[in-house]
Protein backbone atom coordinates (compact mmCIF):
# COMPACT_ATOMS: atom_id res chain seq x y z
CA UNK A 1 0.00 0.00 0.00
CA UNK A 2 3.23 2.34 1.09
CA UNK A 3 4.08 1.84 -2.45
CA UNK A 4 0.51 2.56 -3.98
CA UNK A 5 0.70 5.60 -2.09
CA UNK A 6 3.61 6.64 -3.19
CA UNK A 7 2.47 6.43 -6.91
CA UNK A 8 -0.14 8.78 -6.35
CA UNK A 9 1.57 11.37 -5.16
CA UNK A 10 4.12 10.98 -7.58
CA UNK A 11 1.33 11.30 -10.35
CA UNK A 12 -0.23 14.30 -7.94
CA UNK A 13 3.27 16.13 -8.52
CA UNK A 14 4.14 15.27 -11.90
CA UNK A 15 1.01 16.92 -13.25
CA UNK A 16 2.27 20.28 -13.54
CA UNK A 17 -0.42 22.00 -11.24
CA UNK A 18 1.18 24.70 -9.19
CA UNK A 19 -1.40 25.04 -6.36
CA UNK A 20 -3.03 22.73 -3.73
CA UNK A 21 -6.85 21.52 -4.88
CA UNK A 22 -6.88 22.88 -8.45
CA UNK A 23 -6.36 19.56 -10.43
CA UNK A 24 -7.92 19.20 -13.87
CA UNK A 25 -11.17 16.32 -13.38
CA UNK A 26 -8.46 14.71 -15.86
CA UNK A 27 -5.64 14.36 -13.65
CA UNK A 28 -8.49 13.33 -10.52
CA UNK A 29 -9.39 10.72 -12.85
CA UNK A 30 -6.08 9.38 -13.51
CA UNK A 31 -4.96 9.29 -9.98
CA UNK A 32 -8.33 7.85 -8.80
CA UNK A 33 -7.46 4.87 -11.22
CA UNK A 34 -4.08 4.02 -9.90
CA UNK A 35 -5.53 4.46 -6.55
CA UNK A 36 -8.19 2.12 -7.02
CA UNK A 37 -6.34 -0.63 -9.24
CA UNK A 38 -3.68 -0.69 -6.28
CA UNK A 39 -6.46 -0.90 -3.46
CA UNK A 40 -8.18 -3.41 -5.77
CA UNK A 41 -4.88 -6.07 -5.78
CA UNK A 42 -3.66 -5.27 -2.45
CA UNK A 43 -3.99 -8.90 -0.04
CA UNK A 44 -4.71 -6.19 2.45
CA UNK A 45 -7.83 -5.49 1.50
CA UNK A 46 -9.14 -9.05 0.72
CA UNK A 47 -12.99 -8.63 2.40
CA UNK A 48 -13.40 -4.93 1.29
CA UNK A 49 -15.71 -4.40 -1.21
CA UNK A 50 -15.06 -2.84 -4.63
CA UNK A 51 -17.29 0.13 -3.74
CA UNK A 52 -15.61 1.05 0.07
CA UNK A 53 -12.49 0.95 -1.42
CA UNK A 54 -13.72 3.73 -4.54
CA UNK A 55 -14.58 5.79 -1.52
CA UNK A 56 -11.23 5.43 -0.15
CA UNK A 57 -9.44 6.49 -2.79
CA UNK A 58 -11.74 9.57 -3.51
CA UNK A 59 -11.06 10.72 -0.38
CA UNK A 60 -7.40 9.98 -0.40
CA UNK A 61 -6.69 11.53 -3.59
CA UNK A 62 -8.80 14.85 -2.72
CA UNK A 63 -6.90 15.14 0.82
CA UNK A 64 -3.37 14.88 -1.27
CA UNK A 65 -4.60 17.38 -3.51
CA UNK A 66 -5.53 19.60 -1.07
CA UNK A 67 -2.27 19.51 0.57
CA UNK A 68 0.11 20.02 -2.29
CA UNK A 69 1.61 23.28 -2.65
CA UNK A 70 3.73 25.24 -5.35
CA UNK A 71 7.04 24.63 -3.01
CA UNK A 72 6.35 21.34 -3.13
CA UNK A 73 6.03 20.36 -7.03
CA UNK A 74 9.30 22.78 -7.16
CA UNK A 75 10.84 20.81 -4.56
CA UNK A 76 9.94 17.66 -6.09
CA UNK A 77 11.04 18.62 -10.16
CA UNK A 78 14.25 19.84 -8.60
CA UNK A 79 15.24 16.76 -6.18
CA UNK A 80 13.72 13.89 -7.86
CA UNK A 81 12.30 13.10 -4.43
CA UNK A 82 9.54 14.17 -1.66
CA UNK A 83 10.09 16.56 0.68
CA UNK A 84 10.21 15.20 4.18
CA UNK A 85 6.68 16.45 5.42
CA UNK A 86 5.57 14.01 2.57
CA UNK A 87 5.70 11.01 4.70
CA UNK A 88 3.69 12.54 7.44
CA UNK A 89 0.91 14.12 4.67
CA UNK A 90 1.03 10.20 3.03
CA UNK A 91 0.22 8.81 6.76
CA UNK A 92 -2.17 11.17 7.96
CA UNK A 93 -4.26 11.22 4.30
CA UNK A 94 -4.36 7.83 4.69
CA UNK A 95 -5.51 6.93 8.16
CA UNK A 96 -7.91 9.38 8.01
CA UNK A 97 -9.48 8.00 4.95
CA UNK A 98 -8.76 4.82 6.83
CA UNK A 99 -10.85 6.21 9.63
CA UNK A 100 -13.51 7.51 7.76
CA UNK A 101 -14.44 5.24 5.01
CA UNK A 102 -13.32 1.58 6.28
CA UNK A 103 -13.16 1.57 9.64
CA UNK A 104 -16.33 3.29 10.77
Amino acid sequence: MKKLLGIVVLGLLLSGNAYAGLLSDEEIKHNLQACKKGQYSSQNNQGISRSVLDKYCVCYVNKIDESLTKKDIEYFKKNRRYPEKFDRLVFESSKQCYLKVIAK
